[in-house]
């Protein structure tokens, strides 16, 4: 505040040429931009161009719509909202940098400024207003903060800080507006904002930035990487749509956030151990992959998520099934089915939404999975396998995670859910033991309980089904008790894809076997086959199969005088199953 226009665009001119300065994707333009000063016009214009990568066609628009502020067919005001991170900060600071080249006159101001004011000022509207009264471009931010309590639609006359901004505001957007002023508000959401800040006249026009689509991301992350010299730019193309793909669901201060966490890595090695040369100190594929798999999207934050892994763009749909499935030893037909009804039309939906110019879907992806059958079989597993297959992030919730004692609370709870994933998609919601809430209401003697939460959930599956183009979520859920769900939830286009996974026969046993011992050194006399075929005649599961071969290692250790030479034999097993 203490800076002249020359000294703090000499400053910025500064910070532009530092490494990490596509970075600081939330700067703030001044409160006060007077363009029109001789001073700045004699200094070379050298700062970045003004544009927000991936929005640029929502940029063009809305600065169309202010130039209209003479038309009468021009909105009266623009109300700018999206969720917190998704880049509405750099957004306005873009549509001040192109007034500013237009040698127009911005005035800027936060509503959080204007609630500090009122503690020590006396005269608030003239700290709103621009300091000789006229302005090309007025801007207020942070208008979430005269959100109100749902169900509260007065003003709260207690409040009178509230009550002295929140008319502070409204006095100076209308006498702004009487002087050919363009107006733009700024908010999180419009729904909980006074109805006397967002009625015809004030703020009117609404303009949603939503969470960035695929094309969208890859430009961000092209952004990003364009300073990485060391990278042909052939190769920053490939990490660019790579990395879109990890980070779904991610905004883009939760992509920056991914970026600057591969940079401190490859910092990092530098001063690690100290024998690092140069080229293992710059930014490295490995650093930008395991700083994908491990951020979370900022609107799941308290929820359990499972980040997919990282392909390479040039690895084969068949291939990353194959690989994603490897740890899920036998189900061979399982995996062909889920590849073939599940994973190829959801591969192709994504890949029509890479691109800008969208086909017609052929064949409408799934937007439910069941897996079903006896406990210990790998049901659990197997929805991580197809997560991890289909590269989308997976929201894991358990049935108990919904049920609230409150009357209307669990509903309230399921619809929550559904809106977050939505926020993220495309995303995978995972629901396990699902026939906790959604049982068969014919054997429930009338349960109101029971019929309000499945309700709600046919519900929501019923929005992903209609709006799969707009919402682009797949549900996984999980029972083993097939028969005590509803069959209205079973049917197709809700959870209409069912895969049973059974007691795996002597072959998959024995796949199983070699998956769980394939580091444990065998003795000849360990016939796999063999013990297969006695594991099957007592209905041996996947998880026994794990329990097993787990127990029988730590037996046989503990039973030795000596680590040397340590090898499982045949009577190991046998001793462990009799």
């Amino acid at each position: 505040q203490t800076m002249d226009v020359e000294d703090w665009l000499s400053a910025i001119r500064v910070s532009t040429h530092s490494s990490d300065c596509k970075l600081h994707l939330n700067a703030r333009m001044p409160d006060d931009w007077n363009a029109d000063a001789e001073a700045v016009s004699n200094v070379p214009d050298t700062s970045p161009p003004a544009t927000s990568p991936g929005y640029e066609d929502q940029l063009e628009a809305i600065l169309q719509l202010l130039n209209l502020t003479s038309d009468q067919a021009a909105p009266s005001g623009i109300l700018l909202t999206g969720f917190a991170g998704v880049g509405k900060t750099r957004f306005i600071s873009c549509i001040a940098q192109r007034y500013h080249k237009a040698k127009q006159k911005v005035h800027r101001k936060s509503a959080h400024d204007l609630f500090v004011a009122a503690t020590s000022t006396d005269d608030l509207l003239d700290s709103a207003l621009p300091q000789n009264g006229k302005c090309d471009l007025f801007i207020i931010d942070d208008l979430h903060l005269l959100a109100q309590d749902a169900g509260h639609e007065d003003v709260t006359p207690a409040d009178h800080e509230f009550i002295l901004v929140h008319n502070t505001i409204l006095e100076a957007i209308d006498i702004l507006q009487q002087r050919g002023s363009a107006v733009v508000g700024v908010a999180q959401t419009r729904n909980a904002l006074p109805h006397t800040l967002t009625k015809a006249g004030r703020l009117e026009k609404e303009i949603e930035l939503l969470p960035p689509s695929q094309a969208q991301r890859v430009a961000i992350w092209q952004h990003l990487l364009d300073d990485i010299d060391h990278v042909k730019p052939q190769v920053r193309t490939n990490w660019a749509v790579a990395l879109s793909r990890a980070s779904a669901g991610c905004v883009a201060k939760d992509i920056c956030a991914i970026f600057q966490d591969a940079m401190t890595r490859g910092a990092s090695r530098k001063h690690g151990g100290g024998t690092a040369n140069g080229d293992e100190t710059q930014l490295q594929w490995n650093d930008l992959q395991e700083a994908a798999m491990g951020s979370v999207p900022s609107q799941l934050m308290e929820l359990d998520v499972r980040k997919p892994m990282v392909w390479s763009t040039d690895i084969s749909w068949s291939e990353m099934h194959h690989q994603s499935w490897k740890k899920f030893a036998g189900y061979s037909e399982v995996k062909q089915r889920t590849y073939r009804n599940v994973v190829l039309p959801w591969k192709g939906f994504l890949q029509n939404l890479e691109t800008e110019m969208q086909q017609p879907i052929i064949i409408a992806p799934p937007t439910g999975v069941l897996f079903h059958g006896p406990s210990g079989c790998g049901k659990s597993l197997a929805a991580r396998c197809l997560a991890n297959s289909l590269g989308l992030p997976m929201i894991q919730v358990r049935a108990t995670d919904v049920l609230d004692k409150w009357l209307g609370g669990s509903e309230a709870l399921l619809r929550s859910l559904f809106a977050r994933a939505r926020s993220v998609s495309p995303c995978i919601l995972f629901i396990d033991e699902i026939d906790a809430i959604a049982s068969n209401r014919s054997e429930d003697d009338g349960n109101d309980f029971t019929s309000r939460v499945l309700s709600t959930f046919l519900n929501e599956m019923d929005g992903v089904s209609s709006g799969l183009s707009k919402n682009q979520i797949l549900v996984i859920a999980c029972t083993n008790r097939l028969e005590a769900l509803d069959s209205a939830l079973l049917r197709p286009g809700r959870l209409g894809d069912h895969f049973l996974l059974q007691h795996p026969n002597a072959d998959e046993l024995m796949q199983i076997m070699r998956h769980y011992l394939s580091e444990v050194p065998l003795h000849d006399d360990v016939q796999l086959d063999e013990l297969s075929a006695m594991l099957h005649q007592r209905q041996f599961s996947g998880a026994n199969v794990e329990g097993l071969c787990r127990d029988v290692c730590l037996s046989s250790f503990s039973l030795r005088d000596t680590d040397d030479n340590f090898m499982l034999q045949r009577r190991d097993f046998l001793r462990h199953l009799q």
